[in-house]
Formats: C-alpha cells, sequence, structure tokens
C-alpha cells in the first residue's frame, strides 16, 4: 500500500515544438529600458492601446522559452514588451522587441522554475493592456495527478507503473490502465500533463496480477527517445516500443520470441547514449541479458547472455531483477538467486562475468516478498534490498554498499515508520557523493505513522530517516508501485498508482 504527491516548474527551448498553456491575464507591473510601467488600474492603461492577441509560448526545453502572438490593432505603436512572473509574484519586464516583431525569446530561464508570461504593446513609454498569459515549465514542487483513474478504459486501473525522467528532467510514466499499457508525460509549453498515449493492449501480468514494464528515456539524438519493454500476455515474446516525438505515437517491435514450452517475465531496462540493456526471466528460473543500439532491430542485438546463480545457490527465484548504468554506462543487473538452505539470496552480476555475488540473503527463509533496487555511486554498485528473515521481520529493507560488486559490506537495515516495516519493490537512486533516496511501500496498516509511500533519505549512505511526502495520508487511499527518479538538480521525484485517483507524482521541494 502506497499513497500521494505532487510537484511542478518551468522553461522552453526554441528548436522544439510544442504548445502553451492559457490563463485570463492577472495584476502586476513590468516595465523596459525604453518604456515607463502603468501605473492606472491593472489590465487598462491611460491611452487605450489594445493587447496583442493569440500570445502562445512556440517552444520549451529546460534553458529558453519561445514565443509568438498577433499584432495589437492599435496603430502608431513602436513595440511589444513581454513580462515574466514566477508563479506568484509581481511580472517583469524583459527586453523589448520592436513593433514589426511578433515573437520573442527567453533564454534566462531556470530549469526547475515555472513561470507566467505575458505580452503588451507600447507606444513611446506608455504600456498598453495585458494579452492572455501563458504558465510555462515543470512540474512545481509538491503533488500532482499525471493521470485520472477515469483514463481507465476497462478493467481495474492500476496494474503497474514506471517511471522515468526526460531530457528537461521532467516526468515521464508508463502505467497499466486495466486493459492497456498508456504513457503520460509533461508538457512544459503548456504547463501540464499531456493526455495519456495508448503503446499496447496486450502484455504479461506477474504474480499478483502486477503489469511486467520497463521504462527508459536517452536523451541522444535531437528529440532524445523513449523506449518500453514488457513481455507479450501470453509469455511467448519479448516486445518493446519507441517513441521519438515526447511519447505521442510509439513504434513497437519485438525483442525474442520464446522457444517453445518457454515464457518470457518481468522485463527491465536502462538506456545510455544510444544503447539499450535489457534483462529479463525465463521460465522464471533463468535470467538473460541483450544489448544493442536504438538504431538497430532488437532482434539482431548481441548475444543474449545468461546470468548465473549466486554461490550457494542452484536457480534463480521468480523476482524482478534490477538493472543500472555506472558512470561510464556499464551495466550491472541485481537479481535474487535460490539458495541450498531454501533462502533468497540478493545477487549482483555484470554481463559477461562468469560469476555473481551474494549482497545479502535471508538466512534460509523463503521470502516470498524479496526486492531488489539496484544504483551507483560513480562507479560503485550501491543496493536497496527487501529481505525477510522470518514472517515477522519487521525490519526488512537493508542498504548494501560494494566498491567494486565482488564483495559486498554489511546489510544496513532502514529505520522503520512507526509501526510500518515490511518493504515491497524496493527502487533506489544515488548520486555521486552518495546522498542517496529509497522508495517502497510498508507492510504496516494504514501505512504506519507517517504515510506511504515510504521514502528513505540518507546524505552520506550512513544516517538515515523514513517518512512519507503523504504523512497525513491525505492525498490518496491507497498507494501501490512506489517508483522514484533523481532528477540532474539533486531533487526525488516519486510516482506511484492509486486505484481510485490515478498516477500520482511528487516532486521533491
Amino acid at each position: 500500500m502506497a499513497r500521494t504527491f505532487a510537484s511542478m516548474a518551468c522553461s522552453c527551448v526554441l528548436s522544439l515544438t510544442f504548445a502553451c498553456g492559457t490563463a485570463a491575464s492577472s495584476g502586476g507591473t513590468g516595465g523596459g529600458a525604453d518604456a515607463v510601467v502603468d501605473t492606472g488600474p491593472v489590465g487598462v492603461t491611460a491611452t487605450g492601446i489594445a493587447a496583442p492577441t493569440a500570445f502562445t509560448c512556440t517552444s520549451a526545453s529546460k534553458n529558453a522559452a519561445g514565443f509568438s502572438w498577433q499584432a495589437s490593432p492599435t496603430a502608431g505603436i513602436d513595440g511589444y514588451v513581454v513580462e515574466r512572473a514566477g508563479l506568484t509574484g509581481d511580472f517583469v519586464a524583459q527586453p523589448g522587441v520592436a513593433a514589426t516583431v511578433l515573437t520573442f525569446a527567453d533564454l534566462t530561464i531556470v530549469q526547475s522554475a515555472t513561470y507566467r508570461y505575458r505580452v503588451r504593446a507600447k507606444s513611446g513609454s506608455t504600456l498598453g493592456d495585458t494579452s492572455n498569459e501563458v504558465t510555462v515549465g515543470a512540474p512545481a514542487t509538491g503533488f500532482h495527478t499525471a493521470a485520472t483513474a477515469a483514463s481507465a478504459s476497462t478493467g481495474s486501473f492500476g496494474a503497474g507503473l514506471e517511471l522515468t525522467l526526460d531530457g528537461n528532467g521532467d516526468p515521464a510514466v508508463v502505467f497499466f490502465d486495466g486493459s492497456a499499457l498508456q504513457f503520460v508525460g509533461w508538457d512544459r509549453r503548456s504547463g501540464g500533463w499531456k493526455a495519456p498515449s495508448k503503446i499496447t493492449g496486450s502484455l504479461a501480468l506477474a504474480s499478483g496480477g502486477a503489469a511486467s514494464i520497463g521504462l527508459a528515456f536517452d536523451s541522444a539524438g535531437l528529440n532524445g527517445t523513449y523506449a518500453v519493454v514488457w513481455a507479450a500476455a501470453d509469455g511467448q515474446e519479448l516486445d518493446w516500443a519507441l517513441s521519438t516525438d515526447g511519447g505521442q505515437t510509439w513504434k513497437p517491435d519485438t525483442i525474442a520470441v520464446s522457444p517453445a514450452k518457454s515464457a518470457y517475465s518481468l522485463p527491465t531496462l536502462a538506456i545510455g547514449n544510444g544503447k539499450a540493456h535489457v534483462a529479463w526471466l525465463q521460465d522464471g528460473a533463468r535470467l538473460f541479458y541483450a544489448t544493442g543500439t536504438l538504431s538497430t532491430a532488437p532482434k539482431g542485438w548481441t548475444a543474449k547472455l545468461e546470468a548465473p546463480a549466486a554461490v550457494k545457490a542452484d536457480a534463480l527465484l521468480a523476482v524482478a531483477p534490477a538493472i543500472a548504468l555506472d558512470a561510464g554506462l556499464n551495466p550491472a543487473i541485481g537479481y535474487f538467486s535460490h539458495g541450498t538452505d531454501g533462502g533468497a539470496i540478493a545477487t549482483f552480476w555484470r554481463p559477461g562475468d562468469a560469476h555473481a555475488a551474494s549482497i545479502v540473503d535471508s538466512l534460509g527463509f523463503a521470502d516470498a516478498n524479496a526486492s531488489i533496487g539496484l544504483a551507483f555511486a560513480g562507479s560503485k554498485p550501491r543496493a536497496a534490498v527487501t529481505v525477510h528473515h522470518s514472517a515477522a521481520t519487521a525490519q526488512a529493507v537493508v542498504f548494501v554498499t560494494s566498491d567494486l560488486g565482488n564483495s559486498w559490506g554489511t546489510a544496513l537495515p532502514l529505520p522503520i515508520d512507526g509501526s510500518g516495516g515490511g518493504g515491497g519493490a524496493t527502487r533506489l537512486v544515488t548520486s555521486s557523493k552518495d546522498v542517496s533516496a529509497i522508495a517502497y511501500a510498508s507492510s504496516a496498516p494504514g501505512g504506519g505513522k507517517c504515510g506511504e509511500p515510504k521514502l528513505a533519505l540518507s546524505a552520506d549512505g550512513t544516517t538515515w530517516s523514513t517518512c512519507s511526502p503523504d504523512s497525513d495520508g491525505s492525498r490518496s487511499k491507497s498507494a501501490q508501485f512506489a517508483r522514484i527518479a533523481l532528477g540532474s538538480d539533486g531533487k526525488r521525484w516519486l510516482a506511484w498508482l492509486d486505484p481510485s485517483a490515478g498516477v500520482q507524482v511528487w516532486r521533491e521541494p
């Protein structure tokens, strides 16, 4: 179980083409170097200079915004002034443009900020009426509903979700709404969420009815590329799709077709510099890895390597693997081996190595709720593992570090949130300085003392605190599939599913 979060911010780029949201003009003043701010009532000028019309954001990115408008019908004007404000506060004039110019570029925006814009005509030192406003930028800090449960076509909403960040550092989510795998991303031009777009209607559901999905974004190329991977409903195909237009349209393909009497499940995906890395389970007891460039057909990718079991293990467990890239974009995979003592062993493997390393184990307990998250602090692997030593284990989520991955340190139990122990679907992000965060769901009734999903934070990988952004439980009734991402500004994003409220997203202040 888990709960809800959301947020916002703004910016625009001239080479892109999208569209900005509008709002009724509001108060505030602004003036350029050659203009005097009107001191009359908001939206009214003494000279009666009519406002420009159809003020629109034409492009948006993390470091620029472009705008256009239709000319003011008032004769004799000698220029235009675009004014900018934050989500609150007064408007401030930007450098003016001539009367023959009906466009403007703002190259001074901050990636994580959200702005409001409007434009005014001027005659001499007098500014005219204000145009409509547009809001531009990334999601604001706090809670958002990215897609409502009403967007589900049939079936039970909320069987799976994955989160990534695009080239602007804005969130994008894929989720299974009960009948189809949908994509929803943030549109900086409109300062809002795009309408969900369908990727596929056929994908496998793992034990418990959860969808098995992998999602990643690669910034290489003009517009960047989203990739999604999933197992077909019958388990006989490992499929994927690419989008190069911000998730509006998708090109499906097949990575592999299962051998007779065999099935694929639980795929995971990472992308770096135009190269994809995919891992999946076959028959729930073997793990395979394949890699190739986004520009080549996936069926032609390099050899599908099989991961070995850990020492003192005889097979693998049907637990979702995790894949991560180090600072050099080299892949590593975290998964679970079945110990010869009947327990679960969290396992680390670099594709191509002959042996795998044990991270931590359940001490012989057959843990049906084991989970693993993997990340790199530069070139050093870090793991967040849910591993129970008995049915009554309270502190089940642990953080473990390694220098090379061939040997791992002592598991550090995360502090529990009041009565909230357990842990499931553990996900981890970390920076090169070991500033880390772990997202998971607890087994405590009602989410424990501090709500769900749980967010454990550490500035050094040693000292941790655990709570939830939805600490009072006011955002949603339930939270599932807690996912976490780390922005280039060091801020964390969470996403999860609330079956009644929809896809929830939270941005760290």
